[in-house]
């Protein structure tokens, strides 16, 4: 990703063994781009099938993620594998 230009590599001042990560202008284009799609999709998805249908599939993704110690990482807007 950094060779792509999406994140920049910055040294920690209070440590050199740790490196901040952030993300580019490009990236946030990305971020951006993909966000709107999100919101797109679960308009649809409420359109489809209903605000109390997509509001349980809600409620069940966030049970998995709690249940496997990743909704943290959700709700502060980082992804990580919980498999």
């Amino acid at each position: 990703m950094e060779r792509d230009g999406y994140i920049e590599r910055a040294a920690d001042p209070a440590d050199r063994r740790s490196k901040h990560l952030q993300l580019t202008p490009k990236a946030e284009k990305v971020r951006k781009a993909a966000m709107g799609a999100s919101r797109r999709l679960e308009t649809e998805l409420r359109n489809d099938l209903g605000d109390d249908a997509v509001d349980d599939m809600r409620r069940a993704l966030l049970r998995l993620l709690e249940r496997h110690g990743a909704l943290a990482d959700a709700a502060a807007g980082r992804s990580r594998a919980v498999w």
